[in-house]
C-alpha cells in the first residue's frame, strides 16, 4: 500500500500489527496501544507508520482505523 503523509510518499510493507507501550513524538510520550507497520520512502529511508486512533471493538480489522491516514510517521 502507498500512502502520502506531509508530502512524503511511503511504501507500506506488510500488514499492520497491534502493539503497545510508548514512543516519543514532538517531545511528548504517547503511551497506550496502537497499530504499526514499516514503510520505506522514495529515498530508501525506513519509517514507522503508526495509527493510534483505533476502534478496538470492531470485528473486521479493515474498519479499525483510517488506514490511508496514519496518526504518526516516525523515521526508524
Amino acid at each position: 500500500m502507498k500512502i502520502k503523509h506531509n508530502k512524503i510518499e511511503l511504501n507500506v510493507s506488510g500488514d499492520a500489527f497491534a502493539t503497545g507501550g510508548g514512543f516519543q513524538v514532538d517531545g511528548k510520550t504517547y503511551s497506550g496501544n496502537w497499530y504499526e507497520s514499516k514503510a520505506t520512502d522514495n529515498d530508501g529511508k525506513e519509517h514507522r507508520v503508526i495509527w493510534t486512533d483505533v476502534n478496538w471493538d470492531v470485528e473486521d480489522g479493515s474498519d479499525a482505523c483510517d488506514w490511508e491516514n496514519p496518526d504518526y510517521i516516525l523515521q526508524a
